[in-house]
């Protein structure tokens, strides 16, 4: 589920930014007045560090999994780095949650690979 927030959160963004400019241009909230932005600014950084903290681990799995063929696994660390939003729910569906579904455990993360 935490996969998912940072696509939420971008129309929940982009959502503050629309009503802010729209309130503003109608005389409501004046520029000056911090009201939702101390909701959304701290809602921002955690999102950012949540979605580092993703690409992280999903980088660490990529190298340490058998899921994925070895002339594979260094196009799913670019695609991860570079398009993230896109490619980190498509990566978590496809390595992630859909082997945990069919419950190999053969095929998961190589022990010899973590020492």
């Amino acid at each position: 589920m935490l996969t998912i927030w940072p696509v939420l959160y971008i129309f929940l963004f982009f959502g503050f930014i629309l009503w802010t400019f729209m309130s503003i241009g109608i005389g409501g909230a004046k520029p000056d007045s911090p009201g939702a932005f101390m909701i959304i600014f701290p809602l921002h950084m955690l999102t950012m560090l949540l979605m580092f903290a993703l690409i992280t681990v999903y980088v660490v799995h990529a190298f340490r999994t058998n899921l994925i063929p070895e002339d594979r696994r260094v196009l799913w660390v670019i695609v991860l780095l570079f398009g993230n939003l896109i490619a980190a729910p498509i990566y978590w569906y496809l390595y992630l949650w859909r082997p945990v579904a069919t419950a190999d455990p053969s095929a998961t993360v190589d022990s010899n690979a973590a020492g």
